[in-house]
């Protein structure tokens, strides 16, 4: 029979490791981008604020050269990050248990986020290239569903009592994040001007997507202590019990 507790357990470590990864991977992958941007075409090297993180992942970089080595790390990144959450997202809803409406929620929110995970996966196998409607439906989708995510469990970390509201202010703040990325996002050719809007959309990609996984990351550490201290809490009242007997 499975021990479900340190299932969860291994289920937010993996988490943790899929963030980290994703960090490593992607600097590597930028590190060895043959070059070539929108703004540059000639570029002979990834740049900051021209090169989108999709441009990682195309077949072929944009000055022309063959992008084998950046892709691979790029779809590998996306693909353990984007399993891994699921993990998390799993083990989350049992914290919430103790009353109805964070009980649903908190189902909703990891139903929701699991779909967004997937979404993820998705950016990976479609270089924007080569498949550039799935690829942009699954960018759209899994930032917008996300938000959805994050505000949700906001709400379910304020309304519980087992759960530190620490985790929630994190949340909190990403969801706001989240928020501003999306207008730029979706309305950022009307408010700006096109070369501006441009090194906007490019920059605020960059932060949303270190932000979230810096959050995630939190979440998940977050996740794994609670456990912890509730073994702990659980033990020392059975050792309580063993003596007063």
């Amino acid at each position: 029979m499975f021990d479900r507790t340190k299932l969860r357990i291994w289920g937010f470590l993996l988490s943790i490791f899929g963030c980290c990864q994703f960090i490593i991977l992607t600097t590597i992958a930028i590190l060895v981008y043959p070059g070539g941007s929108v703004k540059n075409p000639s570029a002979s090297k990834y740049q900051f604020f021209y090169n989108f993180f999709s441009d990682l992942g195309l077949v072929q970089a944009i000055n022309g050269e063959n992008n084998l080595a950046s892709r691979i790390l790029f779809t590998i990144a996306l693909t353990v990050v984007g399993f891994t959450l699921i993990f998390y997202f799993l083990g989350m809803p049992s914290f919430f248990r103790s009353e109805k409406i964070t009980k649903w929620l908190s189902i909703i929110a990891s139903i929701n986020g699991s779909i967004s995970a997937i979404a993820y996966i998705g950016i990976g196998f479609t270089p924007a290239d080569v498949y550039i409607d799935w690829h942009m439906i699954f960018v759209y989708f899994g930032f917008t569903s996300l938000l959805l995510t994050t505000i949700l469990y906001t709400i379910v970390i304020f309304l519980s009592k087992d759960f530190p509201n620490f985790y929630g202010w994190i949340y909190l703040i990403f969801s706001i994040a989240q928020f501003l990325y999306l207008i730029i996002l979706y309305a950022g050719g009307l408010l700006f001007s096109s070369a501006i809007n441009s090194l906007i959309q490019v920059i605020g990609q960059k932060v949303i997507v270190y932000v979230e996984i810096i959050c995630f990351a939190i979440q998940s550490y977050g996740g794994w202590q609670v456990i912890k201290r509730k073994g702990k809490k659980t033990k020392t009242q059975k050792n309580l019990v063993s003596l007063e007997t």
